[in-house]
């Protein structure tokens, strides 16, 4: 098993520094976006819990970005990311899914809505909307419910004092209602953050649980054919 930091060039050239777990004979791979605020330390965690799953896992690096970097920047620096992992020998042919957390959950759909190499997408506690607003750089995760067509799985909090949990009903049917599998889970305690172990709302049984739901889904759904 290899983990390690390390630095890939994104389209602009500039080197966004982050963490791979691969673990020998891996099932596929998963990206973790990861939430703004705290450290690594809680997304490296489920990363090497990936890795003992079967799974290699990249949490992106959001650093060389700042907290709130366009969607065309981001999303440029995603493609770069499954390029990478696309092209490491443990991965040659296995599908790649995506792992959403807090801000991250969102760009999970809007990454979803771009790449179709992205075979299954699961956001934790995850936005429907944009907290401050969108914006012509900067869209609603809702709005790309037309251009995704992966399976899609919701898991949330239900006293999330973030993201409201209605919101995420919301865009939950609205997958639904064109087309896509979309399931949700909600856990009626849990506050935003929950399945981060780093993160001020973590809650150990409903992250445990959600970890595998979402690896459950993973490997139902990323085998999937290209859903293009």
């Amino acid at each position: 098993m290899k983990a390690d930091y390390f630095t890939y060039a994104s389209g602009d050239g500039t080197r966004i520094r982050s963490y791979f777990n691969a673990p020998a004979g891996a099932a596929g791979g998963v990206m973790l976006l990861r939430g703004v605020a705290g450290p690594d330390s809680g997304y490296t965690e489920i990363a090497e819990r990936l890795a003992e799953s079967g799974f290699a896992a990249l949490v992106h690096g959001w650093q060389a970005r700042g907290n709130d970097p366009q969607d065309a920047v981001l999303l440029a620096d995603i493609e770069a990311g499954l390029a990478f992992m696309a092209a490491r020998p443990a991965l040659a042919g296995r599908p790649l899914g995506v792992f959403g957390y807090c801000k991250g959950g969102g760009y999970a759909v809007l990454a979803a809505a771009r790449f179709p190499a992205i075979r299954a997408l699961v956001a934790f506690h995850g936005f429907a909307r944009r907290p401050d607003g969108a914006t012509a750089a900067n869209r609603n995760p809702i709005d790309a419910v037309g251009e995704v067509r992966q399976p899609v799985l919701l898991l949330h909090g239900g006293k999330d004092s973030v993201s409201p949990v209605a919101a995420m009903r919301e865009l939950c049917t609205a997958f639904q209602r064109s087309g896509v599998p979309c399931e949700m889970h909600v856990y009626p305690q849990a506050d935003h953050g929950f399945a981060v172990s780093t993160h001020k709302g973590y809650r150990s049984e409903a992250a445990s649980d959600a970890y595998t739901r979402a690896l459950d889904f993973l490997r139902r759904h990323a085998r999937q054919r290209d859903p293009s």
